[in-house]
Formats: C-alpha cells, structure tokens, sequence
C-alpha cells in the first residue's frame, strides 16, 4: 500500500505524507467530523511544498495563492487516485481547519 500511495504523492511534488490511526487524533471540529456520512479508520496527512517568489513591492501574504485553494486542488486530484487504488474504500479530504 505504501510504495503505491508514495507513487501518487510524489507525482504531485509531496514527499512528506504519512497513514495514521483515526482512532489516536483529536477531533477539532465535531461537527465536520459527523459530515462525512462515516466513521473513518485512518488519516493520511501530508506536507505541501508552498514557496513562493515575492516581488519585492508586495507583502508576502498577497503574492500567493490561497493556500487552502492550492491544496483543496491537490486534496481532490489524490482522493480521486486513492479511490481508484481502493475502490471498496469510502474517503473525504479536509485542509487545516480540521
């Protein structure tokens, strides 16, 4: 499973994911926890490589992408793979807040 899920990340420029036990994390937000119609047995959270080059004239929050748009793109792309490596499996994707 790992070598086939580290394909996936690595063809979006992530090196840095990692499938961890939902039983073990902490819920932020119940209430996105209880939207997704079923109870999940495992998270993978991974880290998104976010440089950007800032023109000398512009604050560096402005010079970007919002962050949360960036990796809701990503988000969908591999959710979309994973589903397709475990079509028995039932998956939804969250950024930070959650």
């Amino acid at each position: 499973m790992s070598e086939r899920l580290k394909d996936l990340f690595l063809r979006e420029g992530i090196e840095f994911f990692s499938v961890l036990d939902f039983e073990k994390m902490k819920i932020a937000n119940q209430r996105l926890a209880s939207s997704i119609g079923f109870t999940p047995r495992s998270v993978i959270v991974f880290l998104v490589p976010y440089f950007v080059d800032v023109p000398e004239n512009i604050s560096v929050y402005a010079a970007s992408y919002d962050y949360h748009i960036v990796i809701k793109d990503i988000s969908s792309r591999l959710t979309s793979e994973i589903k397709k490596l475990f079509p028995e499996g039932a998956f939804s994707s969250f950024t930070d807040h959650s």
